[in-house]
Protein backbone atom coordinates (compact mmCIF):
# COMPACT_ATOMS: atom_id res chain seq x y z
CA UNK A 1 0.00 0.00 0.00
CA UNK A 2 3.01 2.15 0.99
CA UNK A 3 4.20 1.33 -2.39
CA UNK A 4 1.20 2.49 -4.57
CA UNK A 5 0.81 6.00 -2.25
CA UNK A 6 4.11 6.97 -3.49
CA UNK A 7 3.37 5.69 -6.93
CA UNK A 8 0.30 7.81 -7.12
CA UNK A 9 2.18 11.10 -5.32
CA UNK A 10 4.91 10.75 -8.07
CA UNK A 11 2.48 10.75 -11.35
CA UNK A 12 0.75 13.29 -10.09
CA UNK A 13 3.40 15.41 -9.52
CA UNK A 14 4.68 14.06 -13.35
CA UNK A 15 1.37 15.32 -14.67
CA UNK A 16 1.97 18.95 -12.56
CA UNK A 17 5.28 18.97 -14.66
CA UNK A 18 3.93 18.28 -17.79
CA UNK A 19 1.31 21.00 -17.10
CA UNK A 20 3.82 23.70 -16.59
CA UNK A 21 5.98 22.97 -19.34
CA UNK A 22 2.75 23.33 -21.37
CA UNK A 23 1.66 26.61 -19.73
CA UNK A 24 5.57 27.84 -20.73
CA UNK A 25 5.06 27.04 -24.40
CA UNK A 26 4.49 31.16 -25.43
CA UNK A 27 2.72 32.77 -28.26
CA UNK A 28 1.10 31.36 -31.29
CA UNK A 29 2.24 33.48 -34.46
CA UNK A 30 -1.56 34.41 -34.80
CA UNK A 31 -1.26 36.24 -31.17
CA UNK A 32 2.35 38.24 -32.26
CA UNK A 33 0.21 38.92 -34.99
CA UNK A 34 -3.20 40.00 -34.07
CA UNK A 35 -0.87 42.09 -31.09
CA UNK A 36 1.73 43.54 -33.30
CA UNK A 37 -1.61 45.21 -35.00
CA UNK A 38 -3.45 46.41 -32.05
CA UNK A 39 -0.06 48.20 -30.63
CA UNK A 40 0.30 49.64 -34.30
CA UNK A 41 -3.85 51.07 -34.70
CA UNK A 42 -2.67 52.58 -30.89
CA UNK A 43 1.16 53.79 -31.60
CA UNK A 44 0.68 55.04 -34.84
CA UNK A 45 -2.19 58.05 -34.68
CA UNK A 46 0.20 58.85 -31.25
CA UNK A 47 3.08 58.91 -33.12
CA UNK A 48 1.29 60.72 -36.12
CA UNK A 49 -0.10 63.12 -33.00
CA UNK A 50 3.60 64.01 -32.06
CA UNK A 51 4.87 65.47 -34.87
CA UNK A 52 2.22 66.94 -36.16
CA UNK A 53 2.38 69.11 -32.89
CA UNK A 54 5.83 69.10 -33.02
CA UNK A 55 5.49 71.08 -36.86
CA UNK A 56 2.53 73.26 -35.49
CA UNK A 57 4.81 74.11 -32.04
CA UNK A 58 7.92 75.00 -34.98
CA UNK A 59 5.46 77.17 -37.12
CA UNK A 60 4.05 78.70 -34.57
CA UNK A 61 7.54 79.74 -33.17
CA UNK A 62 8.31 80.71 -36.51
CA UNK A 63 5.06 82.87 -37.31
CA UNK A 64 5.94 84.62 -33.41
CA UNK A 65 9.29 85.37 -34.55
CA UNK A 66 7.50 87.11 -37.83
CA UNK A 67 5.18 88.92 -35.84
CA UNK A 68 7.89 90.05 -33.96
CA UNK A 69 10.27 91.47 -36.87
CA UNK A 70 6.76 92.91 -38.03
CA UNK A 71 6.32 94.84 -34.57
CA UNK A 72 10.62 96.11 -34.47
CA UNK A 73 10.06 97.23 -37.78
CA UNK A 74 6.34 99.34 -37.60
CA UNK A 75 8.48 100.70 -34.55
CA UNK A 76 10.93 101.53 -36.30
CA UNK A 77 9.64 103.16 -39.31
CA UNK A 78 7.51 105.26 -36.78
CA UNK A 79 9.98 106.82 -35.69
CA UNK A 80 11.34 108.59 -39.18
CA UNK A 81 9.09 110.83 -41.80
CA UNK A 82 9.09 109.59 -45.27
CA UNK A 83 11.84 111.22 -46.94
CA UNK A 84 14.20 109.95 -43.78
CA UNK A 85 12.86 106.82 -44.62
CA UNK A 86 13.78 106.89 -48.65
CA UNK A 87 17.15 107.99 -47.66
CA UNK A 88 18.28 105.28 -45.15
CA UNK A 89 16.80 102.70 -47.67
CA UNK A 90 18.34 103.81 -50.66
CA UNK A 91 21.94 104.84 -49.07
CA UNK A 92 22.37 102.03 -46.14
CA UNK A 93 25.78 102.73 -46.00
CA UNK A 94 25.18 106.02 -44.82
CA UNK A 95 23.63 104.84 -41.62
CA UNK A 96 20.56 101.81 -41.27
CA UNK A 97 18.44 102.67 -37.91
CA UNK A 98 14.96 100.99 -39.05
CA UNK A 99 15.96 98.34 -37.13
CA UNK A 100 19.41 96.81 -36.16
CA UNK A 101 21.44 96.27 -39.36
CA UNK A 102 23.00 92.95 -38.31
CA UNK A 103 19.70 91.45 -37.96
CA UNK A 104 19.25 91.98 -41.99
CA UNK A 105 22.07 89.99 -44.08
CA UNK A 106 20.50 90.68 -47.53
CA UNK A 107 20.03 94.43 -47.47
CA UNK A 108 17.65 96.64 -47.78
CA UNK A 109 15.91 99.07 -51.02
CA UNK A 110 13.56 100.72 -52.30
CA UNK A 111 10.97 99.18 -54.64
CA UNK A 112 10.47 101.69 -57.64
CA UNK A 113 8.85 99.39 -60.20
CA UNK A 114 6.44 98.22 -57.64
CA UNK A 115 5.96 102.53 -57.11
CA UNK A 116 5.80 103.04 -60.38
CA UNK A 117 2.99 100.07 -61.10
CA UNK A 118 1.11 101.87 -58.82
CA UNK A 119 1.02 105.42 -59.27
CA UNK A 120 2.81 106.05 -62.48
CA UNK A 121 5.61 108.32 -63.46
CA UNK A 122 6.09 112.01 -63.24
CA UNK A 123 7.61 114.00 -66.22
CA UNK A 124 10.71 113.12 -64.97
CA UNK A 125 10.31 109.11 -64.66
CA UNK A 126 10.55 109.59 -61.22
CA UNK A 127 7.47 107.77 -59.64
CA UNK A 128 4.37 110.25 -58.48
CA UNK A 129 4.50 111.27 -54.65
CA UNK A 130 1.79 109.10 -52.46
CA UNK A 131 2.90 105.84 -52.54
CA UNK A 132 6.05 103.96 -51.44
CA UNK A 133 7.40 100.71 -51.01
CA UNK A 134 10.43 99.01 -49.51
CA UNK A 135 12.53 96.07 -49.23
CA UNK A 136 14.40 94.02 -46.39
CA UNK A 137 15.90 90.29 -47.27
CA UNK A 138 16.73 87.56 -44.98
CA UNK A 139 16.10 89.64 -41.71
CA UNK A 140 17.21 86.83 -39.23
CA UNK A 141 15.09 86.38 -35.71
CA UNK A 142 16.14 83.81 -33.55
CA UNK A 143 17.81 81.50 -36.49
CA UNK A 144 14.55 82.00 -38.94
CA UNK A 145 15.34 84.35 -41.89
CA UNK A 146 12.42 86.09 -43.61
CA UNK A 147 11.88 89.00 -46.14
CA UNK A 148 9.76 91.91 -45.60
CA UNK A 149 7.79 93.96 -47.79
CA UNK A 150 6.74 97.86 -46.68
CA UNK A 151 4.08 99.54 -48.08
CA UNK A 152 3.76 103.43 -47.28
CA UNK A 153 0.23 104.80 -48.40
CA UNK A 154 -0.39 108.58 -48.28
CA UNK A 155 -2.84 108.95 -51.06
CA UNK A 156 -6.30 109.00 -48.79
CA UNK A 157 -4.76 111.86 -47.04
CA UNK A 158 -4.23 114.27 -49.59
CA UNK A 159 -7.36 116.93 -51.12
CA UNK A 160 -8.83 114.37 -52.81
CA UNK A 161 -8.06 111.30 -50.62
CA UNK A 162 -10.63 108.89 -49.21
CA UNK A 163 -10.13 110.22 -45.86
CA UNK A 164 -11.70 113.88 -46.74
CA UNK A 165 -13.99 112.67 -49.56
CA UNK A 166 -16.85 113.10 -47.29
CA UNK A 167 -15.64 116.27 -45.81
CA UNK A 168 -16.03 119.83 -46.97
CA UNK A 169 -12.77 121.68 -48.19
CA UNK A 170 -12.37 123.78 -45.37
CA UNK A 171 -13.71 124.18 -41.56
CA UNK A 172 -16.18 125.69 -39.82
CA UNK A 173 -13.40 128.37 -39.69
CA UNK A 174 -11.92 128.08 -43.12
CA UNK A 175 -9.36 126.00 -42.34
CA UNK A 176 -8.28 122.96 -44.38
CA UNK A 177 -9.60 120.25 -43.66
CA UNK A 178 -7.10 117.84 -45.63
CA UNK A 179 -4.42 116.51 -43.47
CA UNK A 180 -1.67 116.50 -45.69
CA UNK A 181 -1.02 120.50 -46.61
CA UNK A 182 0.22 123.59 -45.32
CA UNK A 183 -2.65 124.31 -42.97
CA UNK A 184 -1.94 121.23 -40.84
CA UNK A 185 0.05 121.31 -37.79
CA UNK A 186 1.64 117.91 -36.46
CA UNK A 187 1.34 119.27 -33.31
CA UNK A 188 0.37 115.44 -31.90
CA UNK A 189 3.00 114.15 -32.67
CA UNK A 190 5.48 116.34 -30.19
CA UNK A 191 7.20 113.72 -27.34
CA UNK A 192 7.84 116.37 -24.79
CA UNK A 193 11.45 115.70 -23.09
CA UNK A 194 9.88 118.03 -19.79
CA UNK A 195 7.15 114.94 -20.17
CA UNK A 196 9.34 111.74 -20.63
CA UNK A 197 9.39 112.37 -24.37
CA UNK A 198 12.46 112.84 -26.44
CA UNK A 199 11.64 116.54 -28.03
CA UNK A 200 12.15 119.70 -26.81
CA UNK A 201 9.21 122.21 -27.02
CA UNK A 202 8.64 125.95 -25.72
CA UNK A 203 4.99 126.88 -26.04
CA UNK A 204 4.59 130.11 -25.14
CA UNK A 205 1.10 130.26 -22.75
CA UNK A 206 -1.34 133.81 -23.70
CA UNK A 207 -0.43 134.83 -20.06
CA UNK A 208 2.85 135.41 -20.89
CA UNK A 209 1.65 138.81 -22.48
CA UNK A 210 -0.24 140.19 -18.80
CA UNK A 211 3.20 138.75 -17.08
CA UNK A 212 5.37 141.22 -19.29
CA UNK A 213 3.40 143.61 -19.18
CA UNK A 214 3.33 143.61 -15.40
CA UNK A 215 7.10 144.18 -15.25
CA UNK A 216 6.46 147.33 -18.07
CA UNK A 217 3.69 148.66 -16.15
CA UNK A 218 6.16 148.57 -12.89
CA UNK A 219 9.43 149.48 -15.42
CA UNK A 220 7.22 152.79 -16.05
CA UNK A 221 4.95 153.17 -13.31
CA UNK A 222 5.87 156.82 -12.68
CA UNK A 223 5.83 157.79 -15.42
CA UNK A 224 2.50 156.48 -16.52
CA UNK A 225 1.17 158.37 -13.11
CA UNK A 226 2.55 160.98 -14.04
CA UNK A 227 0.33 161.53 -17.42
CA UNK A 228 -2.18 160.60 -15.21
CA UNK A 229 -2.77 157.04 -16.48
CA UNK A 230 -4.28 153.95 -14.67
CA UNK A 231 -1.32 151.55 -14.27
CA UNK A 232 -3.26 148.74 -14.17
CA UNK A 233 -5.15 149.30 -17.40
CA UNK A 234 -2.02 149.70 -19.53
CA UNK A 235 -1.45 147.42 -22.79
CA UNK A 236 1.08 147.81 -25.67
CA UNK A 237 -1.47 149.72 -27.25
CA UNK A 238 -0.93 152.85 -24.78
CA UNK A 239 -0.44 155.72 -26.58
CA UNK A 240 3.54 156.51 -26.51
CA UNK A 241 4.54 153.47 -24.95
CA UNK A 242 6.54 151.08 -27.82
CA UNK A 243 7.88 148.43 -28.29
CA UNK A 244 11.22 148.82 -30.46
CA UNK A 245 12.06 145.10 -30.48
CA UNK A 246 11.59 141.84 -29.31
CA UNK A 247 13.82 138.87 -29.16
CA UNK A 248 13.58 135.50 -28.63
CA UNK A 249 16.87 134.16 -27.89
CA UNK A 250 17.46 130.29 -28.28
CA UNK A 251 20.47 128.93 -27.03
CA UNK A 252 21.06 125.09 -27.91
CA UNK A 253 23.90 123.46 -26.82
CA UNK A 254 25.69 119.52 -26.36
CA UNK A 255 24.04 118.29 -23.10
CA UNK A 256 25.85 115.17 -23.27
CA UNK A 257 24.51 111.75 -23.26
CA UNK A 258 21.07 110.03 -20.67
CA UNK A 259 21.40 106.92 -19.29
CA UNK A 260 20.73 105.03 -22.31
CA UNK A 261 23.73 106.75 -24.17
CA UNK A 262 21.36 108.63 -26.18
CA UNK A 263 23.21 112.22 -27.06
CA UNK A 264 21.37 115.06 -25.59
CA UNK A 265 20.83 118.55 -26.63
CA UNK A 266 20.13 121.70 -24.02
CA UNK A 267 17.77 124.28 -24.69
CA UNK A 268 17.52 127.74 -22.90
CA UNK A 269 15.76 130.49 -24.17
CA UNK A 270 15.14 134.34 -22.69
CA UNK A 271 12.95 136.96 -24.12
CA UNK A 272 13.87 140.57 -24.37
CA UNK A 273 11.98 143.80 -25.25
CA UNK A 274 13.16 147.03 -26.10
CA UNK A 275 10.94 149.47 -24.82
CA UNK A 276 10.46 153.02 -24.55
CA UNK A 277 7.81 155.57 -23.33
CA UNK A 278 7.73 158.65 -24.52
CA UNK A 279 11.87 158.71 -24.84
CA UNK A 280 12.82 156.50 -22.20
CA UNK A 281 14.57 153.07 -23.13
CA UNK A 282 14.32 150.29 -21.26
CA UNK A 283 15.53 147.15 -21.60
CA UNK A 284 12.76 144.19 -20.04
CA UNK A 285 12.75 140.76 -19.90
CA UNK A 286 10.03 137.79 -19.82
CA UNK A 287 11.90 137.26 -16.49
CA UNK A 288 8.97 134.69 -15.37
CA UNK A 289 9.05 132.50 -18.62
CA UNK A 290 12.93 131.70 -18.67
CA UNK A 291 11.94 128.07 -19.63
CA UNK A 292 14.77 125.18 -19.62
CA UNK A 293 14.02 121.85 -22.10
CA UNK A 294 16.10 119.51 -23.59
CA UNK A 295 15.88 116.77 -26.52
CA UNK A 296 17.43 113.48 -28.04
CA UNK A 297 19.71 114.43 -30.49
CA UNK A 298 20.70 111.76 -32.89
CA UNK A 299 22.61 111.79 -36.29
CA UNK A 300 19.42 112.36 -38.20
CA UNK A 301 18.24 115.59 -36.19
CA UNK A 302 16.86 116.64 -33.11
CA UNK A 303 13.03 117.86 -32.86
CA UNK A 304 12.51 121.04 -30.98
CA UNK A 305 9.56 123.23 -31.32
CA UNK A 306 8.72 126.75 -30.93
CA UNK A 307 5.13 127.98 -30.58
CA UNK A 308 5.06 131.54 -29.50
CA UNK A 309 2.46 134.72 -29.81
CA UNK A 310 3.13 137.04 -32.13
CA UNK A 311 3.21 140.52 -30.71
CA UNK A 312 1.91 142.67 -33.67
CA UNK A 313 2.94 145.94 -31.82
CA UNK A 314 6.61 145.54 -31.99
CA UNK A 315 8.62 147.35 -34.29
CA UNK A 316 10.38 144.51 -35.04
CA UNK A 317 10.04 141.06 -34.21
CA UNK A 318 13.29 138.28 -34.16
CA UNK A 319 13.96 135.07 -33.26
CA UNK A 320 18.05 133.91 -33.05
CA UNK A 321 18.19 129.97 -32.74
CA UNK A 322 21.90 129.75 -31.69
CA UNK A 323 23.26 126.55 -32.47
CA UNK A 324 26.71 126.83 -31.44
CA UNK A 325 27.33 123.08 -30.42
CA UNK A 326 26.15 122.32 -34.32
CA UNK A 327 23.69 119.65 -33.87
CA UNK A 328 21.78 117.96 -36.50
CA UNK A 329 18.23 120.10 -36.16
CA UNK A 330 14.45 119.39 -36.71
CA UNK A 331 13.19 123.20 -35.54
CA UNK A 332 9.52 124.02 -36.16
CA UNK A 333 8.44 127.59 -35.53
CA UNK A 334 4.71 128.02 -35.37
CA UNK A 335 3.01 131.56 -34.26
CA UNK A 336 -0.31 130.95 -32.47
CA UNK A 337 -3.89 133.06 -32.84
CA UNK A 338 -4.52 134.48 -29.21
CA UNK A 339 -7.93 132.75 -27.77
CA UNK A 340 -9.90 133.51 -24.74
CA UNK A 341 -13.24 132.99 -23.43
CA UNK A 342 -14.12 136.37 -22.89
CA UNK A 343 -15.35 138.08 -25.83
CA UNK A 344 -13.75 141.67 -24.72
CA UNK A 345 -10.60 140.43 -24.52
CA UNK A 346 -8.12 143.38 -25.82
CA UNK A 347 -6.05 140.67 -27.30
CA UNK A 348 -8.47 138.89 -29.39
CA UNK A 349 -8.52 140.15 -32.81
CA UNK A 350 -11.23 139.83 -35.64
CA UNK A 351 -11.10 138.39 -39.32
CA UNK A 352 -10.63 142.07 -39.95
CA UNK A 353 -7.72 143.07 -37.25
CA UNK A 354 -6.44 139.87 -37.58
CA UNK A 355 -5.79 139.85 -41.54
CA UNK A 356 -4.59 143.68 -40.91
CA UNK A 357 -1.90 143.04 -38.12
CA UNK A 358 -0.53 139.78 -40.08
CA UNK A 359 -0.27 141.48 -43.35
CA UNK A 360 1.78 143.62 -41.60
CA UNK A 361 3.94 141.86 -39.59
CA UNK A 362 7.07 141.03 -39.72
CA UNK A 363 9.72 138.55 -37.92
CA UNK A 364 13.17 137.62 -38.78
CA UNK A 365 14.75 134.12 -37.63
CA UNK A 366 18.35 133.49 -37.43
CA UNK A 367 20.12 130.24 -37.43
CA UNK A 368 23.46 130.57 -36.19
CA UNK A 369 25.79 127.50 -36.44
CA UNK A 370 25.52 124.13 -37.74
CA UNK A 371 25.35 123.49 -41.48
CA UNK A 372 22.22 124.13 -43.85
CA UNK A 373 21.89 120.27 -44.92
CA UNK A 374 21.30 119.91 -41.45
CA UNK A 375 18.61 122.00 -40.73
CA UNK A 376 15.26 121.49 -41.36
CA UNK A 377 12.69 124.10 -40.58
CA UNK A 378 9.07 123.67 -40.17
CA UNK A 379 6.70 126.85 -39.93
CA UNK A 380 4.08 128.66 -40.50
CA UNK A 381 5.54 132.03 -41.14
CA UNK A 382 4.74 133.32 -44.18
CA UNK A 383 1.20 132.30 -43.89
CA UNK A 384 -2.02 134.61 -42.91
CA UNK A 385 -3.43 132.88 -40.07
CA UNK A 386 -6.69 135.03 -40.81
CA UNK A 387 -10.05 132.73 -41.43
CA UNK A 388 -9.68 131.14 -44.99
CA UNK A 389 -13.22 132.07 -45.72
CA UNK A 390 -12.96 135.90 -44.73
CA UNK A 391 -9.78 135.96 -47.11
CA UNK A 392 -11.53 134.61 -50.13
CA UNK A 393 -13.97 137.03 -49.30
CA UNK A 394 -11.96 139.89 -48.99
CA UNK A 395 -9.92 138.54 -52.47
CA UNK A 396 -6.63 138.00 -50.74
CA UNK A 397 -4.55 134.85 -49.79
CA UNK A 398 -3.27 132.66 -46.99
CA UNK A 399 0.57 133.03 -48.77
CA UNK A 400 2.56 136.11 -47.33
CA UNK A 401 6.17 135.21 -48.28
CA UNK A 402 7.52 138.96 -47.39
CA UNK A 403 6.20 137.85 -43.98
CA UNK A 404 9.31 136.72 -42.64
CA UNK A 405 13.28 137.21 -42.92
CA UNK A 406 15.09 133.82 -42.96
CA UNK A 407 18.96 134.34 -42.17
CA UNK A 408 22.02 131.72 -41.17
CA UNK A 409 24.89 133.11 -39.49
CA UNK A 410 23.55 136.93 -39.84
CA UNK A 411 23.08 136.59 -43.71
CA UNK A 412 19.86 136.41 -45.77
CA UNK A 413 18.92 133.01 -47.15
CA UNK A 414 16.88 131.24 -49.45
CA UNK A 415 18.77 128.30 -48.90
CA UNK A 416 17.00 126.76 -46.25
CA UNK A 417 15.40 123.42 -46.17
CA UNK A 418 11.71 125.25 -45.23
CA UNK A 419 8.22 123.50 -45.22
CA UNK A 420 5.37 123.84 -43.97
CA UNK A 421 3.59 122.84 -40.31
CA UNK A 422 2.85 119.41 -42.57
CA UNK A 423 5.75 119.17 -43.78
CA UNK A 424 5.01 120.60 -47.43
CA UNK A 425 8.45 122.10 -48.80
CA UNK A 426 8.09 125.65 -48.95
CA UNK A 427 9.49 126.79 -51.78
CA UNK A 428 8.80 130.77 -51.50
CA UNK A 429 10.60 130.96 -48.58
CA UNK A 430 13.41 128.24 -48.42
CA UNK A 431 15.41 125.72 -51.43
CA UNK A 432 13.61 124.33 -53.98
CA UNK A 433 15.11 121.23 -53.33
CA UNK A 434 15.34 117.58 -55.06
CA UNK A 435 12.94 116.69 -57.63
CA UNK A 436 10.27 114.11 -56.10
CA UNK A 437 11.18 115.10 -52.90
CA UNK A 438 8.65 113.42 -50.33
CA UNK A 439 6.74 115.73 -47.29
CA UNK A 440 3.55 114.07 -46.45
CA UNK A 441 2.99 114.29 -42.76
CA UNK A 442 0.12 111.49 -41.95
CA UNK A 443 0.13 108.33 -43.89
CA UNK A 444 -0.59 104.50 -43.74
CA UNK A 445 1.69 102.04 -42.99
CA UNK A 446 1.71 98.38 -44.00
CA UNK A 447 4.24 96.05 -42.87
CA UNK A 448 4.30 92.12 -44.28
CA UNK A 449 6.41 89.41 -43.50
CA UNK A 450 6.96 86.44 -46.10
CA UNK A 451 9.20 83.57 -46.13
CA UNK A 452 12.99 83.84 -46.98
CA UNK A 453 12.98 83.83 -50.62
CA UNK A 454 9.95 85.64 -51.05
CA UNK A 455 11.59 89.03 -52.47
CA UNK A 456 13.37 87.25 -55.49
CA UNK A 457 9.49 85.89 -56.27
CA UNK A 458 8.18 89.17 -56.25
CA UNK A 459 6.84 88.28 -52.83
CA UNK A 460 4.03 85.57 -53.99
CA UNK A 461 0.73 85.69 -51.35
CA UNK A 462 1.74 81.88 -50.52
CA UNK A 463 4.38 82.98 -49.04
CA UNK A 464 3.14 85.51 -46.46
CA UNK A 465 3.41 85.07 -43.40
CA UNK A 466 1.72 87.75 -40.97
CA UNK A 467 0.94 91.19 -42.09
CA UNK A 468 0.22 93.94 -39.76
CA UNK A 469 -1.24 97.62 -40.37
CA UNK A 470 -0.42 101.08 -38.57
CA UNK A 471 -0.31 104.60 -38.96
CA UNK A 472 1.93 107.44 -38.68
CA UNK A 473 1.54 111.43 -37.90
CA UNK A 474 4.82 112.89 -38.66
Amino acid sequence: MEKMAKKRKMTKQTNREKSIKLNNAGLSLVELLISVTILAVIVIPLLHMFVTSSNINVKSRKTLRATTVAQDVMEGLKAYDIEELKTQFNNPAEGFYVISDSMIQGGVAEDISRETTEVGTDAEGNPNPGYYCFTMRDITMQGSQYDALIIVDARGYGNSGSHTSNQQNVDAHGNPQAHNNSGFAAVTAISDSNKGGEDGVYAEKATFTEQVLAEIRKAYKDDLEADGLVVADVTFKTPGLKVLRRTYQVDISDGGTDADGNKIADVEITVEYECDYKGNAKTIYGLDHIPYASFTADNLGGNFYFMYYPLYEAEKEEIVIDNAAGIPLNLTIAKQIYASADPDDTYVLSDAQLNTAERNYRVRVNVEGGSLDKLKLRTNLGTNLTNKKYLEGEGETVDLPSQVDLQFNGTPTNQMNVFSLSGVRNTSLGATGTGGEITEVIYDVRVEIYKAGAADKDFPQEDRMVSIDGSKNN
